[in-house]
C-alpha cells in the first residue's frame, strides 16, 4: 500500500494526471481477465501475473502494478 502523503503527490508521468489506489474490484475484474488471457500490457505483450495493487490513473485507462 502507498503512503497517504505520497500518494497526494503521485501523478502520470505521462498525463500528469493524478493516480489512485487501485479498488478490489478492478483488481478482481482484470485479474479475470488475466486468467482468460485477455490482457496485454503497453507493448503488446500478453499479461500472466495476477495483480495484487497497483496504482490508476484518474482516467481509469491505465493501470501501475
Amino acid at each position: 500500500m502507498v503512503d497517504q502523503s505520497l500518494l497526494e503527490i503521485l501523478v502520470c508521468p505521462e498525463t500528469k494526471q493524478p493516480l489512485h489506489t487501485a479498488e478490489l474490484s478492478l483488481l478482481e475484474r482484470l485479474n479475470t481477465s488475466i486468467r482468460e488471457g485477455s490482457v496485454t500490457n503497453r507493448r503488446g505483450d500478453l499479461v500472466s501475473t495476477l495483480i495484487e495493487e497497483g496504482l490508476v490513473r484518474e482516467g481509469g485507462d491505465l493501470l501501475y502494478p
